[in-house]
């Protein structure tokens, strides 16, 4: 039975890495050919050309993770707040309900319903309209992950600081907060990656005004540019490759 484990988790690992063992190759190969099994040289031209120029990378990596982590810090914050008001109203039901609507369409869909407004309020196109349009999903799917947030031990505690004298400000910042740290950490890091590799909404509501990182290596499939698409593509999974190992070393360890 180990023994079965072990070689079902070394399968996985290797389904796992094949992928960017390919993106490695390809993004510092000069040529590649078939027949050949590798490479025939490596070279550091396609980072340069990647970080340089108007056709670059560098500023949609910077726009997205401005955007990342804006929406992200923003749809957590205000999630964490209203989803206790839902957990504790009378018509938690239907507000849930409501919260699970924008899933019901494809991100792409759902764009194309609202840009009319995005157009009518001048949102279209720009770093804001971004903005809103990924929080219109980030923001409910926070909501309902921090349901199960809210329960009756958590309840417990808040009355038991005010029985104990503490104002329902003091109890958020001395009890409910610290004891929603690991939950909203890991709320953060999955927002973000929804964010960071959201496709479909950014690239109709940005109406290609807003490139992102996501959008540019698109772009560069398009082009057949398969040498700059696969070092954009390496670019493009370092940040959820890291937050990834974070959370699991240092978040989920302790949750």
């Amino acid at each position: 039975m180990r023994w079965n484990k072990h070689i079902v988790f070394a399968f996985g690992m290797v389904f796992l890495l094949l992928p960017i063992a390919l993106l490695l190759m390809l993004a510092f190969a000069t040529e590649w050919r078939f027949p050949d099994v590798l490479p025939a040289a490596y070279t550091l031209d396609h980072a340069k050309l990647a970080f340089s120029g108007g056709r670059g990378i560098m500023s949609p990596l910077i726009l997205s993770l401005g955007i990342g982590a804006l929406v992200s810090i923003t749809c957590v914050a205000l999630a964490l707040f209203v989803s206790r008001m839902i957990a504790l109203h009378p018509k938690r039901n239907l507000l849930l309900f409501i919260a699970y609507l924008p899933f019901v369409l494809s991100p792409v869909i759902y764009a194309a319903c609202v840009n009319y407004y995005f157009v009518l309020f001048g949102w279209s196109g720009t770093f804001m309209g971004i903005c809103i349009a990924q929080s219109i999903l980030i923001f409910p799917y926070n909501v309902i992950l921090f349901q199960s947030h809210w329960n009756n031990s958590m309840e417990a505690y808040g009355q038991l600081s005010a029985t104990l004298g503490a104002g329902k400000w003091q109890t958020w910042r001395y009890v409910w907060l610290p004891m929603s740290k690991q939950m909203v950490l890991i709320a953060l890091f999955q927002s973000f990656i929804v964010s960071w590799f959201e496709f479909g909404l950014t690239n109709f509501i940005g109406a290609g005004k807003v490139q992102t990182l996501t959008i540019r290596v698109y772009q560069y499939i398009g082009e057949a540019n398969i040498y700059l698409a696969a070092f954009s593509s390496l670019i493009l999974i370092l940040p959820p490759l890291v937050l990834l190992w974070i959370n699991k070393k240092f978040v989920l360890r302790n949750y």
